[in-house]
């Protein structure tokens, strides 16, 4: 090269292989500690329906009469009968059939919209889930 330094050695680092780890003495575990796994072939064959109501103990039937309850989702409660209006005409285009109730409160009167009554409250539930969906903050009522 003309008039600069001469470039540096390089200088390659030599490779060293690691030694290999010793073999086990046994690859396998003795038939007597082998984990079975059974569940895999014997679970898809017990399934199980729980009915509604042992899902919710004590809110399927009354107390003492044994008869059925019913259960109405509550979409929303407004104090102008115009917004409650509004809510019911928006779960109608939803297909979705709703109320509304008034109730005299002590100050003003409330309009509330809901929905039923339902037979079962699994029924409500998915109700309750797909009014959530739509944005709606339902509630689910016992019927009386």
């Amino acid at each position: 090269m003309e008039g600069g330094a001469p470039l540096p050695e390089l200088r390659i680092p030599k490779v060293v292989q690691p030694e290999p780890l010793p073999e086990p003495a046994s690859a396998e575990l003795p038939p007597a500690t082998q984990p079975r796994f059974d569940f895999y072939s014997i679970l898809p064959k017990q399934e199980v329906v729980i009915p509604d109501e042992e899902l919710h103990p004590g809110s399927e039937r009354d107390s003492g009469s044994g008869a059925s309850s019913s259960w109405t989702v509550q979409v929303g409660s407004f104090r102008s009968f115009q917004d409650a209006d509004g809510v019911r005409a928006r779960l109608a285009l939803q297909g979705i059939e709703s109320h509304i109730s008034m109730s005299e409160g002590q100050l003003s009167t409330w309009h509330r919209v809901r929905v039923g009554p339902i037979a079962s409250r699994r029924q409500a539930d998915r109700l309750r889930s797909k009014l959530q969906r739509l944005n709606f903050q339902p509630m689910i009522l016992k019927a009386e």
